[in-house]
């Protein structure tokens, strides 16, 4: 009898801690409802209309939303990199004063939608005149919503042929309820600058979906993009995808632009053709994530960068390794809303003077389960691809 009296109360305290256990849904979310799918009522749902703050060309949502500590690393010296945020300490997860804003809308199921949000540590904002810093960290994460008043999904196809959700469909006259349910406020961190990254959401099975960040960094002559994936299911957001999407050093050395004139064929076509001038000018295009305004060719030597390890230090400006590679991402259709990852890339690399080699292949991308996997192609063709941000 006092073993279970003993086990009864053990049970019963059990129940009563788990009760009281704070959620993201009661600490943080408000209970409140929008009635279409636009990012700022769907904020002002979850955080209240209130809690907004105004910033030049920026709307930001104030809370206080626990989360793991940073850490920011300085600009290294191989200028085929480029700076990061990553977590200092997972474990070291506590309430920060952040600025939430919304990214992107996707709208899952007749009855569930969720919403990308970054989250910027409230110190790193510029207010009250003051300049806007080149680069922020942020916090990745989601808030997930229910529809009290469930109605058929909107979905459109792509020039691709792909399914890709058709986000914020602000025309609607569904009838829509949408209520905040559960906030993940860390699924990823990143470095992000004035030029936010591009976003993209592909449709890759019935109720499940790739989110894509290309982002676009320049220093000393090189550029690059850099692809990150993520996997969007009813529950959870997770990382999939990590690469160097695409990548020049034209502007790094005076040869280069000389050596990788021309044509080469255009990603996914046998016929068209595609300047590679013209693909260096779109890469190099002035951009806010610039370190610095890419030197001409006339200016090239004398900027003098450190040699890539995509070089190797042992070649110079006149006879090393000069390329010029874009890689583009595209939904591949199967057929009853399912679709493959292709990832296709296109340019040219001049090992040296003289010699030159186009570049041309495609790499395809499966969802198997929890993964996205290659199941064709051949590697990454970019200079030392494993130079990540």
């Amino acid at each position: 009898m006092r073993l279970r009296r003993a086990l009864g109360a053990a049970l019963l305290a059990a129940m009563l801690l788990a009760g009281c256990q704070p959620t993201a849904s009661s600490s943080v979310l408000r209970d409140g409802t929008s009635h279409d799918m636009h990012r700022n009522t769907l904020m002002d749902a979850a955080f209240g209309a209130g809690s907004q703050m105004v910033l030049p060309g920026e709307v930001y949502w104030q809370a206080e939303i626990a989360l793991p500590d940073l850490l920011v690393k300085p600009l290294p010296a191989d200028p085929a990199q480029t700076a990061s945020a990553s977590v200092r300490n997972r474990s070291s997860v506590v309430p920060r004063a952040v600025a939430v804003r919304p990214r992107e809308v996707v709208r899952i199921s007749e009855s569930q939608l969720a919403m990308v949000i970054e989250s910027v540590p409230r110190e790193w904002l510029a207010q009250d005149g003051q300049q806007q810093p080149e680069r922020m960290p942020v916090y990745l994460g989601l808030i997930f919503y229910g529809n009290d008043a469930p109605t058929a999904s909107n979905k459109h196809k792509n020039a691709s042929g792909g399914m890709m959700l058709k986000l914020q469909n602000a025309d609607s006259a569904e009838t829509m309820a949408w209520r905040p349910l559960r906030l993940d406020a860390f699924v990823d961190a990143m470095l992000v600058g004035k030029e936010r990254p591009e976003v993209q959401v592909y449709k890759l099975a019935s109720d499940r979906y790739l989110l894509t960040y290309v982002q676009r960094v320049c220093r000393q002559g090189y550029c690059g993009q850099w692809l990150k994936g993520y996997l969007l299911q009813p529950d959870v957001m997770t990382e999939v995808m990590h690469m160097r999407l695409s990548g020049s050093n034209a502007y790094a050395y005076e040869s280069c632009p000389n050596r990788l004139e021309g044509d080469v064929p255009a990603a996914g076509s046998a016929k068209e053709t595609v300047s590679v001038a013209e693909m260096i000018d779109e890469l190099y295009a002035q951009s806010s994530n610039t370190d610095q305004a890419p030197p001409t060719p006339q200016t090239a030597s004398a900027a003098k960068p450190r040699p890539s390890r995509a070089q190797g230090n042992a070649k110079n400006a006149a006879g090393g390794s000069c390329y010029a590679i874009r890689g583009e991402i595209h939904p591949i259709s199967r057929g009853a809303d399912t679709a493959d990852v292709s990832v296709r890339f296109t340019g040219l690399v001049s090992e040296g003077n003289g010699q030159r080699r186009t570049i041309g292949q495609n790499q395809l991308f499966r969802l198997h389960g929890q993964r996205l996997v290659q199941i064709e192609g051949l590697e990454n063709p970019l200079p030392s691809p494993e130079l990540l941000p």
